[in-house]
């Protein structure tokens, strides 16, 4: 295992952690793999940790999303040709060659564009449940719905109602859903099992902070989770693999904000807290949950051409350690919590508009003791 160090403050080697429990079999995978190098270091610790795998068409700077624990959908394409299109420059434009939804199967390495959104986009995917809602459109303004379970279209009636955890769809809205929107309180649905969040009035008091309250499935008795409202985003995360939703704190600055862990028998846990940490201040723009643990993007940097830092960061209490040294963009986990799909921007101003970006998937169960 190779590791550079630099000099730097709570930031300790990944490496340090896997080197007991890490195969020689395994080690000979990650060295293998050239999607993943050491880099330079601007906090701390750089090491060759995790395999990545990166697809062989340019991606969008778009949201990628697991289909099951094998399979992304991302939005990419096969070249680039002078034409009207996208805007790279002064009078300049190009146009997208065979731009659309493609489906990646990570096992196989085999790449298939995925006709359902030859006019449309996705609003709800679910890598767990298989259900997916997309909005198309023939004509860019009249749009509409489509339901999926597992790559099948179902009817979608006029009065349907999405749960947007699970994105099932149900015939009729829930009647908490009616209730509380009769009432004007701001509720977060959860998965339909769980029941919902409320987070209190909306309107003239919305301003004001409310005990945010649980109410599980069928049950009118509210759980209070001992959090004010005003200190969580309303946006929450379902992690299936540990049956439980991330929920982040304020986010009026790019500071690391406070995370929770909200289990489904109300169980309420900090995992996360930026007190005392000088890198919580550096910008960071994504969170994720996985099973080795918490991953930060920050996006912190002077600007295009140079990284800063910029980069993923893997978090282990007070610990710090930079896995990747590069501009990174949106992610996404897989149902398991072993992949972490993101987009890898190659920040570099002589290449043409989204040729920049492209797709990569890191494995993190390659290795070592998972935290879960």
């Amino acid at each position: 295992m190779m590791t550079t160090h630099c000099p730097a403050r709570a930031v300790r080697s990944a490496a340090r952690n896997q080197k007991e429990s890490m195969s020689l079999q395994t080690m000979r995978l990650v060295i293998g793999l050239s999607g993943l190098m050491f880099w330079s270091c601007a906090w701390g610790a750089t090491t060759i940790t995790f395999p990545v795998k990166e697809a062989a068409i340019s991606g969008g700077r778009t949201q990628p999303y697991w289909l099951d624990n094998t399979h992304v959908l991302f939005r990419g394409f096969t070249g680039v040709e002078p034409g009207p299109g996208l805007q790279i420059g002064p009078g300049k434009e190009v146009r997208l060659l065979n731009e659309g939804y493609y489906v990646w199967d990570i096992e196989h390495d085999t790449m298939k564009k995925d006709v359902r959104f030859e006019h449309a986009y996705p609003e709800c995917i679910n890598g767990q449940t298989g259900a997916a809602i997309l909005r198309y459109s023939l004509d860019r303004k009249d749009w509409k719905r489509q339901a999926f379970v597992d790559g099948k279209e179902i009817p979608l009636p006029a009065q349907s109602w999405v749960n947007p955890i699970s994105c099932r769809v149900s015939t009729a809205k829930p009647a908490w859903v009616v209730a509380y929107s009769e009432q004007k309180r701001a509720i977060v649905p959860l998965l339909d099992e769980h029941g919902y969040l409320d987070r209190g009035e909306y309107g003239e008091d919305r301003q004001k902070n409310f005990p945010l309250l649980y109410y599980r499935s069928g049950s009118d008795q509210a759980i209070s989770l001992g959090i004010g409202s005003q200190e969580v985003v309303p946006n929450i995360i379902y992690y299936p693999f540990v049956d439980a939703y991330l929920l982040r704190g304020d986010r009026s600055t790019p500071d690391a904000p406070p995370l929770w862990l909200l289990q489904s028998n109300g169980k309420l846990e900090q995992i996360f807290s930026p007190q005392g940490k000088g890198w919580a201040q550096i910008g960071w723009t994504h969170f994720f949950l996985t099973k080795r643990g918490l991953f930060f993007i920050s996006r912190s940097h002077p600007g295009l051409g140079e990284v800063g830092k910029a980069g993923l960061y893997h978090v282990q209490g007070e610990n710090l350690t930079r896995i990747l040294a590069y501009v990174v963009d949106w992610g996404t986990v897989s149902p398991d919590g072993c992949k972490l799909a993101f987009i890898k921007d190659r920040w570099d101003a002589s290449l043409r508009g989204d040729e920049r970006y492209r797709l990569q998937v890191m494995d993190l169960c390659e290795g070592g003791n998972h935290v879960n």
